[in-house]
């Protein structure tokens, strides 16, 4: 089942509406490039997002995705210790949709 929209998440909407998707995403991708340093920059980077997002409270369907995402990427390039307790982190706050802010639509 996929986690994002191709049509609704293009890079420049996600990159507006939720810096830690899109930070978590471009970690995500970095695994990729040539230079493993970055790797593990932007895994760090995307760690700090999320530790961002939970201090200031934060609870969108894009935190949702993105912390999903972080709980499934098998591929992170931390050491087999600190993976799981991370990925545990990651996991717990995933499902707190019910505390949610989603846009209201009026149906009349």
């Amino acid at each position: 089942m996929p986690l994002l929209d191709p049509t609704h998440n293009t890079a420049t909407a996600v990159c507006a509406r939720s810096p830690f998707l899109f930070t978590v995403i471009c970690a995500v991708a970095s695994r990729f490039h040539a230079d493993p340093t970055l790797h593990v920059k932007c895994y760090d980077e995307a760690h700090a997002c999320f530790v961002e997002c939970v201090a200031n409270s934060e609870r969108t369907i894009e935190m949702v995705q993105a912390c999903l995402i972080l709980t499934v990427w098998t591929n992170a390039p931390k050491n087999t210790e600190d993976r799981p307790q991370r990925a545990w982190l990651y996991f717990a706050l995933a499902p707190s949709s019910t505390h949610l802010t989603l846009p209201t639509t009026a149906k009349r």
